[in-house]
């Protein structure tokens, strides 16, 4: 869903290239549709579409089609859908299954919801006003996702638009072993805003219970009729995907994992746009809607655009303003995060990192993760929303710091972040949570990126090293600043607005007591994939 109150910017960018069809007026009357659109298992969609009371062009109107994000509706995108109709384009929005007034139940953005868009597309291709050869979908977030899932398994329209998606979000949404926050909340919506099928109801139950069994069934269920990176080289169809380093849902990472599986008419963003908990500058928005409005002029008015390149990233950096970072943009006709030299960043017992590995004595520290009450369950955390007294109780917060020497210079980092653990623990189930922050001169800090494992399978006081891949960024730490390592069994960020007081990832509510190990190159360290 595009935010309305980008609305005036691109109505404005969109005129010029409305009367270049030989229109005389750019801000025509329009009419108004409500309709039900029944799908092939007889669900009723709730529909909306606008026209433009105008004579039809030769080969028809063209026409945008907006899907909207989970837990909204139609609703959120009849103002984006009547101001293009001004412009002479049909328009067309509807509430998936499950949502607002539309029959039928959800099944958490999947292979069902994408044959509902097919249905839809194929229903405006029997609209006579339309031209089928100028058609585009556009949407964000389930709105994104469920477009490019129906045009790797065959939605033929001209174009597609998809913010802040991940061709395996349901994975990721359980990545490393742990469960987000974001995902629990999705699945705790109340039936007037989204009736799940039961299935996908079962899904919180299971995530609150904390056992084993249910890990299994939700490791297997989730991304079952949902990843759908495998499929990415069967879509044909030119698709603008922009994405959000921030993004509290998806991380970019299988995007930037599967760039090679992508069509040559894919063109990327990677950066700061608005949603999932991301922030955005009036800079970074203006530069995503221009290149929102010239993929649909080169798509649909066969308008070529002023930018002829396929992959832009915006590396967060300072200063700051407001609590938000300031962006630089990086370009490029090739993937931005092919070559990337890495640098690796040991852990130390002393609470440092260095580049060079720990070759002390002492060779590993120790960190906890203390719950003192057994009975204590996610339901009551997640109801305490993580916080107060009798949270801070049950649940005792760790947090042991490692800071860097001053930087000689700026590092730019862009990509995926990894972490090499070593480690033993006493329990069969533990969780290690590496927050990456830049500490500034004045001994302040930001966050910047995460790294989050949860071990599952863990043999009790088995020695284990692992590989873990943390969520995307791109950043520029400044010289003479510090890159700091938090380790924390409860990952809650400072002025987070959108978690809170909530954690990013769910915690164990086990106690544990876990050994890091540091020595030599096979011990623990971050790695950094820097940008030059």
């Amino acid at each position: 869903m595009i935010n309305i109150k980008r609305i005036v910017i691109l109505i404005l960018l969109f005129a010029f290239n409305v009367q270049s069809q030989s229109y005389k007026e750019n801000d025509f009357d329009i009419s108004r549709k409500n309709f039900k659109l029944k799908l092939r298992d007889d669900v009723s969609l709730d529909c909306t579409s606008f026209t433009p009371n105008i004579a039809k062009p030769l080969t028809g109107f063209p026409c945008i089609v907006y899907c909207h994000g989970f837990g909204k509706t139609k609703e959120d995108n009849l103002a984006n859908a009547a101001a293009y109709a001004r412009f002479g384009f049909i328009t067309f929005t509807f509430s998936m299954r499950g949502q607002g007034n539309s029959e039928g139940e959800s099944n958490l953005i999947s292979e069902i919801e994408a044959d509902d868009l097919k249905d839809v597309i194929d229903y405006i291709k029997k609209d006579i006003l339309v031209d089928k050869k100028r058609i585009a979908v556009i949407g964000s977030s389930q709105g994104g996702i469920v477009p490019l899932m129906a045009a790797c398994d065959g939605l033929d329209v001209n174009c597609l638009i998809s913010d802040l998606i991940s061709p395996d979000f349901a994975s990721n949404w359980i990545g490393n072993g742990c469960i987000k926050m974001s995902l629990l909340w999705s699945l705790s919506y109340s039936p007037d805003i989204v009736r799940y099928n039961n299935e996908v109801k079962s899904f919180r139950n299971w995530i609150l219970s904390g056992k084993r069994d249910k890990w299994d069934s939700l490791l297997y269920c989730i991304p079952r009729q949902r990843d759908f990176s495998s499929s990415i080289n069967e879509n044909k169809i030119p698709v603008f995907i922009s994405n959000s380093f921030e993004d509290k849902y998806f991380s970019s990472n299988s995007i930037i994992e599967n760039l090679s599986n992508f069509s040559e008419n894919t063109k990327f963003y990677f950066g700061a746009i608005e949603g999932h908990g991301s922030i955005t500058t009036e800079d970074e928005d203006a530069y995503h809607d221009k290149s929102m409005k010239e993929w649909l002029d080169k798509h649909l008015n066969n308008i070529d655009p002023d930018e002829k390149i396929n992959f832009a990233a915006s590396l967060s950096s300072l200063p700051i303003e407001n609590n938000i970072w300031s962006f630089q943009r990086l370009y490029s006709n090739t993937s931005l995060f092919e070559n990337a030299s890495r640098i690796k960043f040991y852990l130390h017992p002393s609470n440092i990192i260095t580049e060079l590995p720990y070759i002390g004595d002492t060779t590993s520290f120790t960190f906890k993760n203390i719950i003192t009450d057994s009975t204590f369950t996610m339901n009551e955390a997640v109801n305490f929303e993580f916080r107060g007294d009798y949270f801070d109780l049950k649940f005792i917060k760790q947090r042991l710091v490692f800071d860097s020497e001053p930087l000689v210079w700026n590092y730019n980092v862009l990509g995926i972040p990894k972490l090499h653990l070593v480690y033993k623990s006493g329990k069969p189930v533990c969780q290690f949570n590496f927050q990456i922050y830049e500490v500034f001169s004045d001994g302040t800090s930001k966050f910047v990126s995460s790294i989050n494992y949860t071990d599952r399978n863990y043999v009790k006081g088995k020695l284990k090293k692992t590989d873990i891949s943390g969520d995307a960024l791109g950043h520029i730490f400044t010289a003479h600043n510090k890159i700091r390592i938090v380790l924390t069994n409860l990952d809650t960020r400072e002025y987070d607005n959108f978690l809170r007081s909530n954690p990013y990832v769910l915690p164990v509510l086990e106690s544990s007591v876990n050994i890091i190990y540091t020595g030599g190159k096979e011990g623990s360290y971050i790695e950094l994939p820097l940008k030059e």
